[in-house]
Parts: structure tokens; sequence; C-alpha cells
């Protein structure tokens, strides 16, 4: 009796076993795989349900339909890398003012600061992008821009000249001076010095006498 029950059942058909889903993934995410063809269903990761997250890697499913017959499908999910974020630019900015800094390594860019562009303006903090590849997959990378203070100017001399003849003022606290007559020394004879710069192009305006 149980013999004959035995050949009845394996002459029933087969189910036509499948898995729809995602044939890659990017570096340590999941994706949803879904089984189908029968009432039952048997994962290679030992989870019965017919459809599954997983990462990269190979998946095994054993079908049953309501005989009882079995089938098997099998999905290879590739691991795809994820892009190489970087930012490149200045890793400081005179105080108050801005720079340029410029994000690669992807075709799409989301900043800390809300920007979609690959290129930002910016003042001194700490800005965050994520680089998206063509594949879809992330990565972040993070660039710290320090302030750089401007420089204490100081300029001695007469704060008051006669007409028409001129008078030694001299420039300090810094490394390089840049006045509005063109001279590019500590010292020179004016009647007035305005613009000051430092080496590291931080600039402050002061006027003599003021």
């Amino acid at each position: 009796m149980y013999s004959n029950r035995n050949s009845e059942h394996c002459k029933l058909a087969a189910p036509t076993a499948s898995i729809a889903g995602a044939n890659s993934v990017c570096s340590g995410s999941n994706t949803s795989i879904t089984a189908s063809g029968g009432v039952g269903y048997s994962w290679s990761t030992g989870q019965n349900t017919a459809t599954i997250n997983v990462g990269a890697g190979s998946y095994t499913v054993t079908v049953t339909n309501a005989g009882g017959c079995t089938a098997t499908a099998i999905q290879n999910i590739a691991n795809l890398a994820a892009p190489t974020a970087s930012i490149a630019g200045a890793n400081s900015v005179c105080s108050g003012s801005n720079t340029s800094i410029t994000a690669s390594g992807g075709v799409g860019y989301s900043w800390s600061t809300g920007q979609n562009t690959a290129n930002i303006n910016v003042g001194a903090g700490t800005y965050t992008v994520t680089v998206t590849d063509a594949s879809g997959c992330t990565a972040t990378d993070t660039k710290t821009i320090s302030n750089l203070p401007v420089p204490v100017v100081s300029i001695s001399g007469a704060n008051a000249v006669c007409t028409a003849t001129t008078t030694s003022i001299t420039a300090s606290g810094g490394v390089g001076y840049s006045w509005n007559t063109g001279q590019n020394t500590a010292n020179i004879n004016v009647g007035a010095g305005d613009l000051y710069r430092d080496r590291n192009r931080c600039v402050r305006v002061y006027c003599n006498g003021y």
C-alpha cells in the first residue's frame, strides 16, 4: 500500500522553481530575492519564506508544490565595490573667507550642506560628502577646514604730514606686506597706508591715522 502511493507520488509533475531579484548588490548592502512556483520554500540560508533579504553570494531554494514534489533554483548575486570618495581643496581658510572644495569618485554628490554639486564654496568647518557611482553604490568622505585668524596689523609712523611731503611708516605683524601704493616692503615713504596682507593671504584694511 505504501509502495503504491509512493509510485503515484513520483508520477506527479515537479514544480517550476524560479528566483526573482537583483543579480548584484553594493558591498555591505542587502537585496530582496523572491522564490516562486510552489507552496513551500526552503532556502540554503535556513529560511522558509518565499522572500528573503541577502547580501552578495549564491543562494539555493527548494520549492515544494501541493503534491509534495520538489525542484530547486539558484541565484548568484555579485558584489559591487563601493566607489572611492575623496575631497580635494584647502585645509584652511582665512577667517570670514570661503574656499572651494571638490568631491570626486562618482556621478552624484550629496553634501552635508545640502548641496548636490561636485564643487562647493565653504568657510571653516567640517564637511561630509556622499558619493554615488553609476551602479547606485555609495561611499562617504569628510574634510575639516581650519580657521586662520587674520593678522594683528600695526602701522607705526607719523599720523599727519605736511602738504606735498611724505613720511616714513612701517607695517608689522606678518611676513608679507602689500600697500595700496604698489610697494611690498614693510617700510615705505607715503602719506598713508591702507592694505595689509599676510602670508596666508588673509587681509585687513588699515588707514593710518584712524
